[in-house]
């Protein structure tokens, strides 16, 4: 059985987001089952909270300083933020135990690089968790084409570190040929509720406003423009009760510049930016709203087969759930009849969904008796018997 384990991470609570989400789901699973050391940066990149309060948990918690930032482009402070906190995790871990099992998770990718390097050094066996497809999801972003040899070079280092890692965890089905032809051992290890939320919910939780709601990072890899443009429909609508129906987007992100230029340019009056917020804030506010909005780029690769860590907060809350995505989503995922995925966007189409999803809505509650695959534990219990199997 697994005494210890340490998790490597760039983000963690009090930073919000997808990728902090995953981890603190990951540290709470294991936090009560062995004895957990998480490695994280110093919170920066999207704040829950002012005075960068960091967490108090059951576990230990190491903060790598990342230092200054060094530009004004927030694109290049990304960048020199993972790779300083990729260097500096280095003399951290030098002075950690061999036998300690470590779990390394993207992103940062650069962390890969650093799993692969004491694999090499010190013969330290790692765990390694890909959130993003680096370095496709760059090309597909823009910032780097496949062709530069920096992409060839990322790529052949990713892809040593798919083949060195003792488990190789995924988070996308659609990734599962590349990654179990690198790695036998590779898991698909998705999305999902997790089991342990701080505090709940008093009222009653079918009576609804009508209240779109997007919730997440305003990142590269999402398309706003939809939802915007469903804002202004909706703004404009014959039916009386529709036209007042208000658009709410949480959150924080590289294109929040952009969605306040155009929320001033197309004049919308009826679309609310906040945030960011704590998960427990997100979850209050979820749960006043009738519909979820997902919107990826649909034309980026590397996200087929991706299902957003949003949709399982709305799938949580109640929600129903419009989701424009480059693929359709699982079978078992669909069964719960709060998710409609389109592939392509007809405005027509959505409008008349959206509304009718306003007007007709009924809540359902989605518990882990019913939909256990929908819960992040269901899964880590597979990965906690790899784990197992693979120190006996």
């Amino acid at each position: 059985m697994i005494k210890n384990l340490t998790i490597v991470t760039q983000y963690f609570p009090p930073e919000n987001g997808a990728a902090a989400e995953r981890m603190k789901s990951f540290a709470a699973f294991f936090g009560s089952r062995c004895d957990l050391e998480v490695i994280t940066s110093i919170p920066r990149h999207m704040m829950t909270d002012g005075n960068k309060t960091v967490s108090v948990e059951q576990f230990k918690i190491t903060y790598v300083y990342g230092g200054k930032l060094a530009s004004n482009t927030k694109k290049v402070n990304r960048l020199l933020n993972e790779v300083t906190f990729a260097l500096r995790t280095i003399k951290i871990l030098f002075s950690r135990a061999k036998g300690t099992p470590f779990l390394y998770t993207t992103p940062s990718p650069f962390l890969a690089i650093v799993a692969l390097l004491f694999k090499k050094l010190k013969g330290q066996q790692f765990i390694l968790d890909i959130r993003d497809l680096y370095p496709e999801v760059i090309a597909d972003s823009g910032i780097l084409s496949k062709s530069n040899p920096v992409y060839k070079i990322a790529q052949f280092a990713m892809k040593l570190a798919y083949e060195n890692a003792s488990i190789l965890t995924y988070v996308n089905s659609q990734w599962s040929p590349q990654m179990n032809s690198v790695n036998p051992n590779a898991i698909f290890l998705p999305n999902g509720i997790s089991a342990m939320k701080e505090g709940d919910i008093s009222r009653d939780l079918t009576r609804r406003e009508d209240l779109v709601i997007y919730s997440g990072n305003y990142g590269r890899m999402y398309d706003f423009d939809p939802i915007l443009e469903l804002a202004k429909r909706f703004q404009n609508h014959p039916q009386s009760r529709l036209a007042r129906v208000k658009f709410l987007l949480i959150g924080d992100g590289i294109q929040s510049a952009y969605i306040k230029r155009e929320v001033e340019k197309r004049e919308l009056n009826n679309l609310e930016m906040i945030g960011p917020f704590s998960q427990k804030e997100v979850r209050s506010i979820l749960h006043r709203g009738k519909v979820g909005l997902v919107s990826l780029n649909l034309e980026a690769d590397s996200l087929k087969g991706a299902v957003p860590n949003k949709l399982f907060d709305y799938l949580e809350t109640g929600l129903k759930t419009i989701a424009l995505m480059p693929d359709d989503l699982s079978s078992e995922i669909l069964s719960t009849g709060l998710i409609t995925v389109h592939t392509e966007i007809d405005y027509d189409a959505l409008v008349k969904e959206l509304g009718d999803s306003i007007l007709n809505y009924e809540y359902k509650k989605i518990t882990m008796e019913e939909y256990p695959f929908l819960y992040r534990n269901h899964h880590l219990e597979k990965l906690l018997t790899e784990i197992n199997a693979s120190m006996s």
